[in-house]
């Protein structure tokens, strides 16, 4: 284990990505439907992907996504996307950018976002030679919406997912990348099927009892307050799910047509939102300490969310993580602008 963290308060710019052109993108641009949170006003969940558009020195170059081979049948076509089908019938809708050759890589937001968050990102990544999937998670973006049996949490029902399409992709062992809720759910791959798990990078995760109790309300807790009191008619008319069901008709089947009840659904929110806000005290929400000391993949941890923080996205929450994970990269905890952020998990990744 990690006994010592070196803090890198200067990460190199890198001579292989340039910065070209700094884009706002707002939270409305992003999501039509943007959350109620004053704690969500900095649009703090897609800043680290979504602000900026890269492209590699040189030339600018358009990445175009490619086809690929796969290794199971479950692989269909629909609003335009390719989708990997799971077990329980939920759709995953996924793209792929880079060469086949190149290290494969899955690149997961913060947040609920998804595709449209990573594209410019994984586009980079592919631009560097590395073959990048991105995909939007089970009820977020253009997903299928999809509760399981009732057994486990979204976050645990994504990783599930997650982990099933690398492996129809034929792109196992991947190196999983994660930002905030993203690399949260990147951890719990890591301990599901360590297999499937070349190395990680982490980059601006949450911690602390106010991480924790906003996270798990406006998450998960809110929908089990307008189920309660509406039911599930009620849900389909939160911001979230009128996007779920905007961006994917069928969708609204899904949710209110279909086997699935309002006592599962509340179930499954109500344990999403415990998973959170009863680990305010754990070195990250979500994952305790004694599970991060399993995880002994190479770990690059990556800290970008700049000053002043949110009180949830903290330095010191990055520091604590790298403590616990055995395989922390040697320079620690990289304390990176945003731009320079993909630069580094280049760099780490070619190191492989």
């Amino acid at each position: 284990m990690t006994s010592s963290v070196n803090v890198k308060s200067n990460c190199s710019n890198g001579t292989y990505l340039h910065l070209i052109k700094r884009i706002q993108v707002s939270a409305t641009a992003l999501n039509p439907y943007p959350s109620k949170s004053t704690y969500f006003k900095k649009d703090f969940i897609d800043r680290p992907s979504s602000s900026f558009t890269y492209i590699q020195r040189g030339k600018i170059s358009k990445v175009k996504k490619i086809k690929t081979k796969v290794v199971s049948s479950m692989i269909t076509k629909k609003n335009g996307c390719d989708y990997a089908i799971m077990s329980d019938g939920v759709g995953i809708p996924f793209e792929v950018y880079g060469p086949e050759a190149g290290v494969p890589c899955i690149l997961t937001p913060g947040g609920k976002g998804g595709i449209e968050v990573e594209r410019a990102s994984a586009q980079v990544l592919a631009q560097a030679g590395l073959r990048v999937v991105i995909h939007d998670r089970r009820n977020t973006g253009r997903a299928d919406i999809g509760f399981g049996d009732g057994s486990q949490t979204e976050l645990n029902l994504q990783a599930a997912d997650t982990l099933a399409l690398v492996r129809q992709l034929g792109m196992t062992p991947c190196v999983f990348m994660g930002c905030s809720s993203g690399a949260r759910m990147s951890l719990l791959c890591a301990l599901e099927d360590p297999s499937a798990v070349k190395a990680l990078v982490l980059r601006n995760m949450t911690g602390g009892r106010l991480a924790a109790h906003v996270l798990a309300e406006e998450y998960h807790y809110q929908f089990v307050e307008a189920c309660e009191e509406g039911g599930l008619a009620a849900v389909a008319r939160t911001p979230h799910y009128q996007s779920l069901l905007h961006y994917n008709p069928e969708n609204r089947e899904r949710l209110l047509d279909s086997d699935l009840t309002a006592e599962l659904f509340m179930r499954v929110e109500q344990m999403s939102g415990d998973q959170l806000a009863s680990t305010g005290h754990f070195p990250v929400i979500g994952v305790s300490a004694g599970q991060l000391a399993t995880i002994k993949c190479p770990t690059k941890i990556v800290y970008s969310f700049g000053e002043p923080d949110d009180k949830m996205h903290t330095k010191s929450v990055m520091i604590a993580l790298a403590h616990h994970l055995q395989g922390t990269d040697e320079a620690g905890v990289c304390i990176s602008e945003d731009w320079d952020a993909l630069s580094e998990s280049i760099k780490f990744v070619n190191k492989l």
